[in-house]
């Protein structure tokens, strides 16, 4: 009976020690996922940027330089936050992926 308790006790740990390795497994993924969606906003950040240059340069009646510049600049803060945001997940995403896992 002692052997048979002992077997499923060592069961029962390599059971609990493979689902903490899904789990983190999992909490990998969502990082990752977190940053290929930052980075996704932070393109579509960088195209309007452009785009706004752009047009204000085109066109026949010029914006406001403040007006331009206060939109250029809201843009540029707004990449700013996406990349301290990036940054900090990143830094999370490297920490998960170096804790050593065992099963």
């Amino acid at each position: 009976m002692k052997n048979l308790d002992s077997f499923f006790d060592r069961i029962n740990a390599f059971a609990k020690s493979a689902e903490k390795k899904a789990q983190e497994a999992i909490e990998i993924s969502q990082l990752k996922w977190k940053i290929v969606k930052l980075k996704s906003r932070i393109e579509r950040k960088y195209e309007k940027l452009g785009s706004l240059t752009y047009l204000n340069y085109k066109s026949d009646i010029k914006e406001d330089s403040n007006v331009f510049d206060s939109k250029v600049k809201q843009i540029c803060d707004e990449i700013e936050e996406l990349f301290l945001e990036l940054r900090k997940i990143e830094e999370e995403y490297a920490e998960m992926k170096e804790k050593p896992t065992y099963l």
